[in-house]
C-alpha cells in the first residue's frame, strides 16, 4: 500500500519487497534515485513488520510510485464499504481471468513469446489484490498495522462513530423514560 501526503510517500516493506521482481519484469524504467534510495537499506520482510512504511520524499519519488498501479493506494480504499472493496478485488480478479483466457487463446508460438510478461502482469494483479484484501483486514480490525501520518483520521472516523453511537444510547434512553410515563 502507498500513502502520499505532505510531499512524501510511504510505502509498506512488503510492496518494495516485491519492487525489483515488478520493476524488472514489466520492464517499468527505474530512476536511478529511486533505486538508489529505495535499495540503499537492506531489510527482512516478514510477519508484521512487513506492512510498516518506509517514507520517501521528492516529486521523482512521488511519480514514480505513484505509477505503480500493483502498489494499492490508502486513499483508493480508504471511504469505501466492505462490499466496494469486496467489489474492487473481484474485479481484479475478473481482470487476471480475462489475460488468462486471452492468454490460452494464443498460438503456442505466441503465448512462449509472451508468456514471461503475461505472467508477471497476473503476478502484479495478484499483489494488488492481496493488498485490497490485507486492507479490508485492516478495516474490519482483524490486522493491525500502523498509518503513518493520517492516523488522526482514523481516529477521527472511530471517535465520530463511538458519539454516533452515545448519541443513540441517549436517544433511546430517552425514548424509554418518556414511554413508560
Amino acid at each position: 500500500m502507498k500513502i502520499i501526503r505532505d510531499g512524501k510517500v510511504y510505502v509498506q516493506k512488503k510492496d518494495l519487497d516485491d519492487l525489483l521482481n515488478v520493476v524488472s519484469s514489466l520492464s517499468i524504467l527505474v530512476p536511478p534515485i529511486v533505486l538508489d534510495k529505495v535499495f540503499i537499506d537492506i531489510f527482512i520482510c516478514f510477519g508484521n513488520d512487513m506492512y510498516d512504511f518506509l517514507p520517501f520524499d521528492g516529486d521523482e519519488m512521488i511519480n514514480f510510485f505513484k505509477g505503480l498501479d500493483y502498489i494499492v493506494d490508502y486513499d483508493d480504499l480508504k471511504d469505501k464499504t466492505k462490499e466496494e472493496i469486496i467489489i474492487y478485488i473481484e474485479s481484479i480478479d475478473d481482470e487476471i481471468n480475462k489475460i488468462a483466457f486471452e492468454f490460452n487463446q494464443m498460438n503456442e508460438k505466441t503465448r512462449e513469446q509472451e508468456f514471461e510478461k503475461i505472467n508477471s502482469l497476473c503476478y502484479s494483479k495478484k499483489l494488488k489484490m492481496n493488498a485490497a484484501r490485507d486492507f479490508l483486514l485492516f478495516k474490519e480490525g482483524k490486522l493491525n498495522f500502523n498509518i503513518p501520518t493520517i492516523d488522526n483520521d482514523i481516529d477521527n472516523q472511530k471517535n465520530n462513530l463511538i458519539k454516533e453511537k452515545k448519541e443513540l444510547g441517549i436517544k433511546q434512553l430517552v425514548k424509554s423514560i418518556f414511554n413508560k410515563r
